[in-house]
């Protein structure tokens, strides 16, 4: 009965944990990490080390310099890593059956030369058009409050279909298509992927419903209605990447005529 009560005791406390509210977040950097972004010899391994510690990525890398080269410290690399100090970008691949993960980190500079740190994550995956998430965020350093600040929708322009030549109602028309393994895919994706540049200054944004995966498609599609809906839809895709340039000058991206 006394080990009852105890039961009964602990879900109650489990349960009222449960309903306080989280607590805000802080960006728990360390003194030498606040130290290392006092200076200005700071660089992108610094940056993401500092997204770490803030718990503002999917998956944590470790990095190590050893015998000239950057990697993850295990012996037989499980993945692959990419470091280029001289031009702000990382880049980790890793591989896991039919399931594809990319992570990418790269430096942008403004006028006063006060670095924007992009960070995208997707999972490229065997099903559906390719994609299971991809997602794409920015980031300040708060000098003065030694945080780190998302400031995605202050320097990144909304992406929209229509900016690939299609409108919201033709990709819906989509999910009308009766094929099963279409059906599934279309309800299961998303719209579009990144890439962020390891030279140069511009991001892509890649329209993920394009021509190519259409057409791999198209050999399941059999019906009349369902092809005509997925032809209206693929003649209307004028562009399938659009460039975003960093403007200094505005600190934001801006789309490349």
């Amino acid at each position: 009965m006394r080990f009852l009560k105890l039961i009964v005791l602990l879900l109650l406390c489990l349960s009222y944990t449960q309903a306080l509210p989280a607590e805000e977040k802080k960006c728990p950097l360390t003194p030498t990490q606040t130290k290392i972004f006092s200076s200005e010899k700071r660089n992108v391994v610094d940056y993401y080390r500092a997204l770490v510690a803030c718990q503002l990525v999917s998956d944590y890398y470790d990095l190590h310099y050893i015998d000239d080269r950057w990697t993850n410290g295990e012996a037989g690399d499980l993945y692959s890593v990419v470091v280029d100090i001289d031009h702000g970008f990382i880049q980790f691949d890793e591989e896991s059956g039919d399931a594809y993960e990319t992570s990418q980190i790269a430096l942008f500079r403004d006028k006063n030369r006060d670095a924007l740190i992009a960070y995208y994550d997707e999972l490229r995956v065997g099903a559906y058009f390719g994609y299971k998430y991809a997602d794409l965020s920015f980031y300040r350093f708060d000098q003065t409050n030694r945080q780190i600040v998302n400031v995605t929708e202050e320097v990144l322009p909304q992406i929209t279909l229509s900016d690939f030549g299609i409108s919201d109602i033709e990709y819906k028309n989509l999910k009308n298509i009766k094929q099963e393994l279409f059906s599934s895919a279309i309800e299961n994706t998303i719209l579009f992927s990144y890439k962020l540049p390891r030279y140069g200054t511009s991001v892509q944004a890649i329209l993920v419903v394009n021509k190519s995966q259409l057409d791999h498609y198209r050999q399941y599609i059999t019906d009349h209605s369902d092809l005509e809906i997925l032809d209206h839809y693929y003649n209307q895709i004028s562009k399938e990447t659009i460039e975003l340039k960093w403007d200094k000058a505005k600190s934001r991206f801006v789309r490349e005529q």
